[in-house]
């Protein structure tokens, strides 16, 4: 909200949660101008800082759990949605799928715990960034911005795609 609302650096963002038995992922898209890429990869790597260091407040914390429980609702609304998010569920977990335990569950979950596991999740071992562009050479100059001289594309973009690791998260 902050990046796209706020600042105006983006004209679109948005996260994307998918969870297994075993694993899972968060991804965190923005479409920008390339004179807007590495605010935006510092902002967004100072807010995952900010969660795992301090939990956040209760009305903070509430209006998310809302927002969470509300799409939880929203995306269930369809006989074919509940079908779909029963066989991922099946497919994903083994388990069957139950919204009533799962809204129970989520309405459990404290700040603190938050914090918690946004502090385990969100190690540089377990990130990892991509940098999706049309054009090959724009990325060298927003690259060469922070981390320096680079002899050729390729280089540019990884140390552009590195940046957020490397800001001692």
């Amino acid at each position: 909200q902050t990046i796209r609302e706020e600042l105006g650096l983006s004209y679109s963002s948005y996260i994307t949660l998918i969870f297994f038995e075993d694993t899972g992922y968060l991804v965190i898209s923005a479409g920008l101008d390339d004179r807007n890429l590495v605010r935006t990869l510092l902002l967004m790597v100072g807010e995952l800082r900010h969660l795992a260091e301090r939990p956040p407040g209760r009305a903070e914390f509430a209006r998310a759990r809302d927002y969470v429980l509300g799409q939880l609702d929203m995306g269930l609304e369809g006989t074919e949605s509940q079908m779909l998010a029963a066989g991922e569920h099946v497919l994903g977990f083994s388990t069957p799928f139950r919204p009533h335990a799962m809204r129970q569950r989520l309405a459990r979950v404290r700040p603190a715990e938050l914090s918690a596991a946004a502090r385990d999740f969100f190690r540089p071992d377990r990130l990892a960034d991509v940098v999706v562009h049309a054009g090959r050479q724009a990325l060298v100059p927003i690259a060469r911005h922070r981390v320096g001289r680079h002899r050729n594309d390729m280089q540019g973009r990884m140390a552009c795609s590195r940046l957020a690791r490397d800001r001692d998260f």
